[in-house]
């Protein structure tokens, strides 16, 4: 099991998720555990409200990708690519492509 650092939102609250996974990363934190005051945000549940909220997958896919888990960042690409062609019929985006590649290890940066 990793070792997640716990950051409160009022500390944190201006800086991308993606921001936070890579400074918690180079603490040697293994991953998030974001708390805020009434509850916690849970980003697989925004997911179950709305599974086809593109934008989320990518949150946690970048919040992967930057915690060094390429494998998760993968895993989710593809959820998200078989949720949206079984229920629209569609493929992902172009940006959610891009960031697939980039987890893939096929394009730089």
């Amino acid at each position: 099991m990793g070792r997640p650092v716990t950051l409160f939102t009022g500390q944190w609250a201006d800086m991308p998720l993606e921001e936070l996974a890579q400074k918690a990363s180079s603490w040697g934190y293994d991953g998030l555990e974001l708390a805020c005051w009434g509850g916690h945000f849970d980003v697989n549940r925004a997911l179950e409200e709305d599974e086809l909220r593109e934008d989320i997958h990518r949150r946690i896919m970048r919040a992967y990708v930057e915690a060094g888990r390429r494998s998760d960042a993968l895993a989710q690409y593809r959820h998200c690519r078989e949720i949206l062609i079984q229920e629209l019929g569609v493929e992902p985006s172009q940006e959610t492509q891009r960031l697939y590649q980039k987890a893939a290890g096929r394009t730089p940066g």
